[in-house]
C-alpha cells in the first residue's frame, strides 16, 4: 500500500517546512551539495513563484517539488562524484531507506516523518 504524501492544504498561508536527510547524514558538510540546495531554492523562487521568508541549512551536530528536485540534483552529483570518499556508503544508505518506502523508485534522500 502506497504511503500518502504530505500536502499543504492552504497554499496561501505561510508554512514551516522542515527537511531532514535520512539518518541525519552530514551531506551538507560538502559545499557542492549545499550549493545545489541554494540553486534549487533560487530556481523555485524565480521560476515557480515560491516565497521564502527564511531558511537555514544546518549540518547535523511537496508544494513546489523543491525537495524532490533538490534530492535528484544531489543524488546525481553524488553518483558521478570522483572526490566523495563516502560515495558508496551514502548511496547504499539512501538506497536502503528508499527500499523501505513504496513512494520511492530507488533512493530516499529526505526523511518523510518530519512534518509537524
Amino acid at each position: 500500500m502506497a504511503q500518502a504524501g504530505y500536502k499543504n492544504k492552504d497554499q496561501g498561508q505561510v508554512h514551516f517546512v522542515p527537511c531532514t536527510v535520512v539518518q541525519w547524514v552530514g551531506i551538507f558538510t560538502r559545499s557542492v551539495y549545499a550549493d545545489l540546495v541554494i540553486e534549487s531554492l533560487k530556481f523555485c523562487i524565480s521560476e515557480k513563484g515560491m516565497s521564502v521568508h527564511s531558511w537555514v541549512l544546518m549540518p547535523p551536530s511537496k508544494g513546489s517539488g523543491w525537495q524532490k528536485f533538490t534530492a535528484g540534483k544531489i543524488l546525481k552529483e553524488l553518483e558521478k562524484s570522483t572526490f566523495e570518499s563516502r560515495k558508496s556508503w551514502l548511496l547504499w544508505l539512501f538506497k536502503s531507506a528508499g527500499s523501505q518506502n513504496t513512494r520511492n523508485e530507488t533512493y530516499q534522500f529526505w526523511q518523510q516523518d518530519n512534518h509537524r
